[in-house]
């Protein structure tokens, strides 16, 4: 059986220079930061108001194990092995490039070496 924690809202948290909190009613976020954890709040809050934690739970039971990552990367023919990660858009920043195209990207990693 999964056993799922919830936490108490904590006071506001520092991060080098950033300090947030979670989302206060009628307040605007101060920072990116914040800007991206209020919104995170309302996305999970959404998600579970779509996915009851009871039927979760009875999910979670049914997946499959989770093969072994490390193994998968022993296996490589080619040492060393890479795990590479493509965005189109960062949360702070937006669009990193518009004629996004990960088949190509990734295509262009392995011919790259």
């Amino acid at each position: 059986m999964v056993q799922i924690r919830r936490r108490q809202p904590n006071p506001a948290v520092e991060v080098l220079c950033l300090r947030y909190q979670v989302a206060i009613p009628g307040a605007e976020p101060q920072n990116i930061l914040e800007e991206i954890v209020w919104y995170k709040e309302k996305e999970i809050t959404d998600l579970r108001e779509r996915l009851p934690l009871e039927k979760l739970k009875q999910k979670v039971d049914t997946i499959s194990t989770p093969r072994n990552f490390f193994a998968a990367l022993k296996q490589s023919k080619t040492q060393p092995a890479v795990i590479a990660e493509v965005k189109k858009a960062s949360p702070s920043k937006g669009v990193i490039r518009e004629d996004f195209d990960p088949v190509a990207i990734a295509k262009s990693y392995q011919q790259g070496g």
